[in-house]
């Protein structure tokens, strides 16, 4: 079953009944998707115009529909949480009444929710986060798409969290649901996701084998689908390998291969990505460079409301000056202030101490 069942059965009556502004509902959508990756500001729009279309024509399963989307370009496109969690708490309520009880985005809103409490502070929303995947658990059978979103959230809020092997089994679970998956498209949808976190565990563990063979199945599956952005990423983890491997030439074939993807397309790449191009300056003995892409990381990020990712990112960056002999007062100070607006700061403000401390250990 799919979540676009009651859309494509809704646009077929409007077709029928001759209802054109109902048409455009779907049309808006469609429309908008293109922009997901190339310009998520553009989606956004759209979304607006095909939400107030929705409230005029009184159709609320569609007002639902275009907030789930608007919670998707903002969280997994732009990155931008400023305001993602009041959207999502609200989404989320209104998607209970019961007049949407037959609703497949009211799991979708969940899922909005849950990432927007694991890309803003996955530690002091554990309870929420585990509340919202129950909702989910619950109300997600065997022949819905949605059940692999359920292990999509399971794996990041692992990973956000540092539990590796709890990570690495939920993205292998989702693997293992792919092969079962009769829509070739949707088992790589899915796949991209479980390959990509399977990088970041096995980049985390120093695990260079599986990296590398979770690298390769991604860019493979990327590469079919043509999907950029995920390809980009990909190459990334390649060009690092290489790299380790001796293979010069052929690590900057891939990690420009990579850049000039990313660059062409104003979606965020993320923070796996930016992990991948730091650690392929330092193995090349270039900390310069990889303060610099930690800059640009940073630049995507600061003051977007994720306070784990953003901490993250500047506790890499001290380390980097500290490496580099730089002074690092005022970053320190930075980082102590973002990780303070966290629930649960102690391990990121201990390692500020730690540096502050010149032991970057």
């Amino acid at each position: 079953m799919s979540v676009w069942d009651w859309i494509v059965e809704f646009n077929n009556a409007a077709e029928a009944n001759g209802d054109r502004d109902r048409q455009r509902l779907l049309q808006i959508y469609e429309n908008a998707s293109k922009f997901a990756k190339t310009d998520p500001d553009v989606m956004l729009g759209l979304l607006a115009e095909g939400k107030a279309l929705a409230q005029q024509l009184d159709e609320p399963w569609w007002v639902l529909f275009f907030d789930h989307w608007r919670l998707q370009a903002l969280l997994h496109f732009k990155y931008d949480y400023r305001d993602v969690m009041d959207v999502a708490v609200q989404a989320t309520l209104e998607a209970r009444k019961p007049q949407y009880a037959e609703l497949p985005q009211r799991v979708c809103l969940h899922e909005d929710l849950i990432y927007a409490y694991v890309g803003t502070d996955p530690e002091g929303h554990a309870e929420r986060i585990g509340q919202a995947l129950d909702y989910m658990q619950q109300h997600v059978g065997p022949d819905l798409d949605c059940r692999f979103c359920v292990q999509g959230c399971r794996a990041q809020f692992a990973l956000q969290r540092g539990r590796l092997d709890e990570a690495q089994a939920a993205s292998l679970k989702m693997l293992e649901m792919t092969d079962s998956e009769r829509s070739p498209s949707t088992a790589d949808h899915y796949a991209l996701d479980a390959y990509a976190d399977l990088c970041a565990v096995a980049f985390e563990r120093g695990d260079w084998d599986g990296l590398a063979e979770w690298a390769r199945a991604g860019e493979e599956t990327a590469r079919r689908r043509d999907k950029q952005l995920e390809l980009a990423k990909f190459l990334a983890w390649r060009a690092l390998l290489e790299r380790r491997d001796g293979n010069e030439d052929t690590a900057r074939r891939l990690f420009r291969a990579a850049t000039s993807r990313a660059a062409r397309l104003k979606a965020v790449p993320g923070e796996s990505y930016y992990d991948a191009l730091c650690a392929y300056h330092e193995q090349g003995g270039d900390p310069g460079a990889a303060l610099t892409t930690r800059d640009q990381e940073l630049t995507t990020i600061a003051g977007k409301g994720r306070l784990t990712h953003e901490t993250r990112c500047r506790l890499k960056r001290c380390r980097l000056l500290a490496q580099m002999g730089l002074p690092l007062d005022e970053d320190l100070r930075a980082a102590r202030e973002v990780a303070g607006k966290l629930r649960q700061p102690e391990k990121y403000l201990e390692e500020v101490d730690r540096l502050a401390g010149g032991k970057s250990g």
